[in-house]
């Protein structure tokens, strides 16, 4: 199949969760099917996604990250005078990005479309081909929880409005797509309720098998001696 994978960041290096699960799902998909990489970044991005997934410079293009991303109060201050959340604008809107996916559409044909994170799902995707949006997190509730337990009523205010700005946000992201992943259970029972009769599937975060795998040797037996041993490799 031809694919499209959209992505707000580079999933190289893996050193955090959303990298991690970004990274093993191109992978996969990169060795079994046609893909194409469309994601903010820069030409070194470009490169290191071309060698890490053997596949072709002129399938991979980069848009420039949004100025909001390295200014984040300024940012924030922005999102206010706009009917957006600061994490959407950060994260995915961008008028350049919309034109990358434009071309990319209208230059080849796809099977699907796959976006990574709801924010990412803002996007008008011009095609025929099926559409799935990853959403990693429901993070209009992670901003919910942040609201309740912030230590000011500034930080309070602030998440109250990005969690009503997310959940408007993330409805329409996941109404139009054909189908929606989540990675828990809960996950998919939030978002069905934001958008009933959109299938959803489970999609769980792993652990890379060919990564962790047993080394051959018989594991120690706990004890005194070998819990001092291993707290005697750290300095005090």
């Amino acid at each position: 199949m031809r694919i499209l994978h959209l992505f707000p960041y580079s999933p190289i290096p893996p050193t955090f969760g959303g990298a991690l699960r970004n990274y093993h799902l191109l992978k996969h998909m990169a060795a079994k099917h046609d893909v194409s990489v469309l994601l903010y970044g820069t030409s070194e991005d470009a490169d290191s996604i071309a060698e890490g997934f053997h596949l072709p410079g002129e399938r991979i293009r980069i848009v420039r990250r949004t100025w909001i991303r390295n200014h984040w109060r300024l940012g924030q201050m922005y999102a206010m005078s706009t009917p957006h959340s600061f994490f959407h604008l950060m994260i995915g809107r961008s008028g350049r990005m919309q034109e990358a996916i434009d071309e990319v559409l209208a230059a080849g044909e796809f099977d699907i479309v796959q976006t990574e994170f709801t924010p990412m799902g803002c996007y008008k995707l011009r095609t025929a081909a099926a559409k799935i949006l990853d959403a990693h997190n429901v993070e209009y509730h992670n901003h919910l929880r942040m609201s309740v337990h912030a230590n000011s009523l500034i930080r309070r205010l602030w998440y109250r409005r990005e969690t009503h700005m997310l959940k408007g946000e993330e409805t329409r992201a996941c109404r139009q797509h054909d189908a929606v992943f989540a990675t828990s259970a809960r996950d998919l029972e939030l978002l069905e309720k934001l958008s009933p009769g959109v299938p959803k599937f489970v999609i769980p975060n792993g652990v890379d098998a060919s990564y962790f795998r047993p080394n051959g040797q018989a594991p120690a037996s706990p004890s005194l001696r070998s819990f001092h041993s291993l707290i005697g490799r750290f300095p005090a």
